[in-house]
């Protein structure tokens, strides 16, 4: 496969899943197909090209909520030769002006009413310094189709830049990383020689996509056929679980340390055997050697059990998180792993490698 995000978007439309995307509205899960979310590309590819002038080359910064409108915008860009640079969503004012600032985008795109105001106030900061009105557009999936006539695509070498990343700016100004469309497919390709993802997948995604830990987890999904579901709220990921049965999940060591704590409390009281049976699982990991052998000679007669509890948590399909973006304690780890029975992978990467650079 030529290493480009435009034969990426080209393995979507061939993803089989009668649900691409899904996310919930209210107390709805809304879904959205592959054919219909090419109709989404197609528009606002057309809507770019036609109606804002977006050559190749040209950047387009967007500042979007997790779902298939970022996905979109990304492939939109992709397939008339755009970079795209995604902002985070959470992005102050400051750090947008500094952004903004340094990507000279040509248009950006927002969500909502809110990001328009923070974009048109960046855009008349004095830190914009170019004497260039930037249009400020809304896009929401359904906006753009009623444009006539379809895009042009133009022709991507891998070499050509595809994405810029700014990095969180948590210790300095945010700093752009320009990732052509050979690292960041690259990086994804590399990703799914380790886990394997099948088209029956279904990745239950929380973190920001913006984020490039995020990106790449989303991204293999879609490289492998397989289906993403998007959660907003982190009080919704225990009932998602249930609700949407994914088989992973990306996360930060702060929610697998919540679900520890609330997992711990709820086997407390509700079963003596559970707590027993997880707490042993957990010790095949402890520092202790006796503590080890006694696990190791209990478990095999307490791990039904424990699958048991790791179903009721978890869905019955579920395989395995990816931690990243921070240390995870060991304790949790074990906890999961060894008593929940459920793999957790600690991955290691950074904004200017693409996504990931280790994993174990």
């Amino acid at each position: 496969m030529k290493a480009t995000l435009q034969n990426l978007y080209a393995t979507v439309l061939t993803n089989t899943n009668t649900s691409l995307f899904r996310w919930k509205e209210g107390t709805e899960y809304k879904t959205i197909t592959p054919r219909e979310f090419s109709a989404e590309v197609t528009s606002l590819a057309r809507a770019l090209q036609q109606k804002h002038g977006i050559q190749k080359g040209d950047r387009v910064a967007f500042i979007i909520y997790n779902g298939p409108e970022w996905h979109a915008i990304r492939f939109a860009c992709s397939e008339i030769g755009a970079i795209s640079i995604p902002i985070l969503t959470e992005v102050s004012a400051h750090t947008l002006e500094i952004i903004l600032a340094k990507a000279r985008p040509q248009i950006v795109i927002v969500g909502n009413d809110e990001q328009r105001k923070k974009a048109v106030t960046a855009i008349a900061s004095e830190k914009i310094m170019w004497r260039r009105a930037i249009p400020v557009i809304a896009y929401r999936c359904g906006t753009t189709r009623s444009l006539p006539h379809s895009y042009v695509q133009k022709i991507v070498s891998p070499d050509d830049a595809a994405m810029i990343f700014f990095t969180s700016g948590t210790t300095a100004d945010p700093k752009g990383v320009v990732h052509t469309h050979k690292s960041l497919m690259a990086n994804i390709q590399a990703v799914h020689t380790k886990f394997g993802i099948q088209r029956n997948d279904i990745l239950l995604s929380f973190l920001p996509i913006s984020h490039i830990f995020q990106q790449v987890a989303d991204s293999l999904m879609l490289f492998a056929g397989a289906s993403i579901a998007y959660i907003d709220n982190p009080l919704f990921i225990k009932s998602a679980f249930l609700e949407i049965e994914p088989t992973c999940m990306t996360v930060a060591p702060q929610i697998l340390e919540n679900l520890c704590h609330a997992t711990k409390t709820k086997i407390r009281k509700t079963s003596q055997l559970a707590t027993l049976a997880v707490t042993m699982g957990a010790n095949k990991f402890s520092d202790s050697r006796m503590t080890r052998m006694l696990a190791k000679a209990i478990n095999p007669i307490l791990r039904p059990i424990r699958k048991k509890v790791a179903q009721k948590i978890f869905g019955s399909q579920f395989r395995f998180f990816i931690s990243g973006g921070a240390h995870l304690e060991s304790s949790i780890a074990a906890y999961i792993h060894g008593g929940l029975e459920t793999a957790v992978w600690q991955g290691w990467g950074m904004t200017e490698m693409g996504g990931a650079g280790s994993c174990n």
